[in-house]
């Protein structure tokens, strides 16, 4: 594969090995999968040895919802959201387009205040985001929010993979110490916890000390919106 790719001067963005093995490799454009696709079937890669993953569509949370809705009544919610909103429902006119409520949940900071979790296509999700990622809902106009799903090991705290498949030293989430769990942490009691947090993700990837002051699995943490980062 690399003698193919570097021969014809072939360009992707990045390479990884999946749970089965496989090589995965990311373009940076649809012509430069093709050519490195075309070019493997003529050196005599069986052409159901190429794979394409299937196609992941974007998740976004609007926040705002009173805490009567649920996922059960989701159509009270689709409903004026397409009718506020009709450029939405313009693009799902089209055959290829999707905006799929999959659940109805509440803030973690305030259970009053109910999130819609909607997987959507690529043309709306630009479309909102044009609309300066708010949608109206009644009197309401809600904040729209990506929603990026990154693995992380509760084992190592490493992201990418999970637990049950790590084979590096168990880290603690809490204080960074190699060597324990976080259920076994012994500051995890204790009164002054806030000041004894320490990410081993943003000291690791060299975030300044100030930043580290945070649990491994906190959604504010810098090393892992870098993660997220990399997915938009």
């Amino acid at each position: 594969l690399t003698k193919i790719v570097v021969d014809n001067g072939c360009r992707y963005k990045s390479k990884s090995v999946d749970k089965n093995g496989d090589r995965v490799l990311l373009f940076p454009t649809q012509k430069a999968k093709e050519k490195l696709k075309e070019k493997l079937t003529t050196s005599g890669v069986a052409s159901n040895l190429l794979k394409e993953p299937k196609k992941r569509y974007p998740t976004i949370s609007v926040v705002g919802f009173p805490k009567e809705f649920t996922k059960e009544n989701k159509d009270a919610i689709l409903g004026p959201l397409l009718k506020q909103n009709p450029y939405i429902a313009q693009c799902l006119e089209s055959d290829t387009s999707m905006f799929d409520i999959i659940s109805v949940k509440p803030l973690r900071a305030n259970e009053n205040v109910k999130q819609a979790i909607i997987r959507l296509s690529d043309d709306i999700r630009l479309a909102i985001k044009n609309k300066n990622n708010r949608l109206y809902f009644g009197m309401l106009s809600c904040q729209v929010y990506d929603q990026l799903y990154i693995k992380r090991c509760n084992k190592c705290q490493g992201f990418g993979h999970y637990a049950k498949t790590c084979t590096n030293r168990v880290c603690c989430g809490i204080c960074g110490t190699v060597g324990h769990e976080t259920y076994n942490c012994p500051h995890k009691d204790k009164s002054d916890l806030n000041s004894l947090y320490h990410c081993v993700n943003c000291s690791n990837s060299s975030v300044p000390a100030a930043s580290c002051n945070h649990p491994a699995f906190s959604q504010e943490c810098t090393a892992y919106r870098v993660q997220q980062q990399k997915l938009r």
